[in-house]
């Protein structure tokens, strides 16, 4: 599955925030930051690497359960957090 994060962040109206990284670029700098158990470091490294350059990344089931628990544990705000677990819950189906 590709998960493609070349979005921006929006406010709750549904106004792209102007100025912000998008989606990739701020999971990207997260995955390089922040140690996690659900992700091997290797694994989130590559994947910071990738989402950085290209926007997006191939995942499979597993990874996007990592991802999303990941997620939750983070240091992003609500906000921002829920729109990228939107974003994996939008391609589990």
């Amino acid at each position: 599955m590709l998960l493609d994060l070349n979005l921006k962040f929006k406010r709750p109206n549904g106004e792209e925030l102007q100025g912000n990284d998008d989606m990739a670029q701020s999971l990207s700098d997260l995955l390089a930051s922040q140690k996690t158990s659900h992700i091997k470091l290797l694994k989130a490294w590559g994947w910071a690497q990738k989402l950085s350059a290209d926007k997006c990344v191939d995942i499979d089931k597993s990874d996007a359960m990592a991802l999303e628990k990941f997620i939750e544990e983070c240091s992003l705000s609500p906000f921002a957090s829920a729109q990228l677990l939107e974003q994996l819950h939008n391609l589990k189906e």
